[in-house]
This record gives C-alpha cells, structure tokens and sequence, in this order.
C-alpha cells in the first residue's frame, strides 16, 4: 500500500492543533527517542488522555503515521512511537508536532 505523505488538515485547522494539543503534549515530553522513520516519546502516565487523543485525530488527518503505545506497568510512563513509511516521515512528524 502507498500512502502519500500528506496531512489532510487546513492550514487553519492544522494552526489550531499547534497552538493547543501539540503545545500541551509537548510540554509532558519527558524523553524523545529517534527511531526508524520516527520518534518514539515518553510520557508521564496522566497524559493518557491526550496522548489517545493525539492518536485518534492524526490517524484520521496523516494516514500514513503509524503509532504504538506502551502503557508501563503501576502507573508507569507511557511510550508513544509514532513513524511512517519512509525516512522522510521523521521530518514531517518533527515539523508538524514540533518535537
């Protein structure tokens, strides 16, 4: 399957998510691993609200990000991977989240 990398949001739309969920997700990053094609990102275990919402709405808007969430056990971290299918998803994932 080839999926292009695209986000489908508005610019204003895309500005908005910016400017309030990426903003408060960034600033709970307790840790940000390079990995193939991505990122991989430690969060405190209250984030999980935010960090599955982050999922529900970019899965929708960049369908070629894939992500994975580790929820640690005993109230541990959260890791969430996000990747795409190519080296140049780094690149769109650091630009558009701001990591």
């Amino acid at each position: 399957m080839n999926i292009p990398l695209i986000c489908t949001l508005s610019d204003g739309a895309l500005l908005e998510r910016r400017e309030t969920l990426f903003v408060g997700l960034r600033q709970q990053v307790e840790e940000t691993i390079a990995v193939e094609n991505g990122y991989r990102l430690r969060f405190p275990a209250a984030a999980l609200r935010a960090v599955l919402t982050l999922i529900e709405l970019e899965s929708d808007c960049c369908q070629f990000l894939t992500f994975r969430l580790t929820v640690e056990p005993a109230h541990g971290p959260l890791w969430l991977e996000i990747s795409g299918p190519t080296a140049e998803a780094s690149g769109i994932i650091l630009a558009e989240l701001g990591i």
